[in-house]
């Protein structure tokens, strides 16, 4: 199987989504309103330790990789690391009074691909920079030594590169900040990571899907949630491409559950698709998703009006409104969500939208410019 290439993207959340964190919690089913502390507590959280957290999981990772299709994705990716609280400085607030410390690093990646050994390199020199007194070696081994294949194989790796570390690493002044970003599977201890280069994509599996996906030159899989604002945004342009061009791309839509009132909704998103109602749902919840957000701030009433949304977005795909809420509110496709979005995570998906593209991973919102370019370039491969 060919191997994968990566674009990436992200993005600051906008107000828009911030009346969902403060509302979350007034849905009025015990199992809902769980789920929403969870994700607000998630969301709010301020604890300084994430700053390093988010550091070791090189969820900026990203930052430096030279993009194929559009380089202003980089300017958003820059390394925002504030270190502010981590350390502890001395009287005049200068050296930090951290003992010198070391990380081993073994990193199974593509050494043929000067992107990922540039942008590694530069990831080991932040490291460096915001960790103080700390010195990363690192080990690099490529994908198809021996070596390489065994780490893929008994992490059962979706994509490189993968970072692996050692039990030294528990001797780090700071590892009891971090220890719960590291993960052991069949004895190897690893940290997760976007991916720059895939080994495989995610399979169409039972996911909807809209279009041909055997005469299709391209296929766009998609993990969406539908209370995030950006994935709003790029649904009107998955609607130009794929009338655009209707027998080239195939669309295979999955669900990413963020916690919150997202199952009940890409439920009904589901349920609507019974009907064969998918793409109207789910671009009519989009365009009602200010109007869901103000429904959950009607205290008492915030369930009735929720439901009412979604009666609305319905009829207005032209699907059984009273069916496709009563089959949302059963949790008919609880299960099926879930095991989606464990999928995306698994093949390195940390938020929404995220896209795999043929062989290309976009990461977050682009430009209906930038996203149909890179759909005319994958056509015109077929030709």
């Amino acid at each position: 199987m060919p191997t994968k290439k990566v674009i990436s993207k992200t993005k600051k959340t906008k107000k828009t989504e911030n009346v969902v964190e403060k509302k979350l919690n007034e849905m009025v089913s015990h199992d809902t309103t769980e789920r929403i502390e969870k994700t607000v507590t998630k969301k709010k959280s301020s604890f300084p330790w994430w700053s390093l957290v988010s550091l070791v999981l090189l969820l900026v990772f990203a930052s430096v990789v030279l993009f194929e299709y559009n380089r202003d994705f980089r300017n958003n990716l820059i390394f925002m690391i504030n270190s502010t609280g981590l350390v502890k400085l001395d009287k005049a607030g200068e050296k930090p009074v951290v003992p010198k410390s070391t990380i081993n690093l073994t990193i199974v990646l593509n050494k043929s691909d000067a992107n990922q050994t540039t942008s590694i390199d530069q990831y080991v020199k932040n490291v460096e920079t915001n960790l103080p007194n700390t010195e990363v070696k690192t080990t690099l081994i490529d994908k198809n030594d021996p070596a390489g294949q065994d780490i893929i194989k008994k992490l059962e790796a979706k994509y490189i590169p993968i970072f692996t570390t050692d039990d030294s690493i528990k001797q780090h002044p700071m590892y009891s900040q971090f220890a719960q970003a590291i993960t052991q599977k069949n004895g190897i201890m690893s940290f997760s990571s976007e991916g720059m280069e895939y080994l495989e994509t995610p399979a169409p599996g039972d996911a909807r899907v809209v279009g041909n996906l055997a005469k299709a030159k391209v296929v766009i899989t998609e993990y969406a949630s539908l209370t995030c604002h950006y994935c709003q945004e790029m649904q009107s342009i998955i609607d130009n491409v794929l009338k655009k061009y209707p027998n080239d791309v195939a669309w295979v839509y999955k669900n990413y559950d963020r916690g919150g009132i997202d199952q009940l909704l890409n439920g009904a998103a589901e349920c609507a698709a019974d009907q064969n109602k998918l793409e109207a749902m789910v671009t009519n919840l989009y365009a009602q998703q200010s109007d869901i957000f103000e429904a959950m701030q009607t205290g008492d009433k915030a369930e009735a009006a929720v439901y009412e949304q979604i009666k609305k977005a319905a009829k207005a795909a032209g699907a059984n409104a009273d069916k496709v809420l009563a089959c949302a509110k059963a949790g008919t496709y609880a299960e099926k969500i879930s095991r989606q979005t464990e999928e995306g995570r698994q093949y390195g998906v940390m938020g929404t939208p995220g896209f795999f593209i043929n062989q290309f991973f976009l990461g977050g919102a682009t430009s209906e410019e930038n996203f149909t370019k890179i759909i005319e370039n994958e056509i015109n491969k077929k030709k």
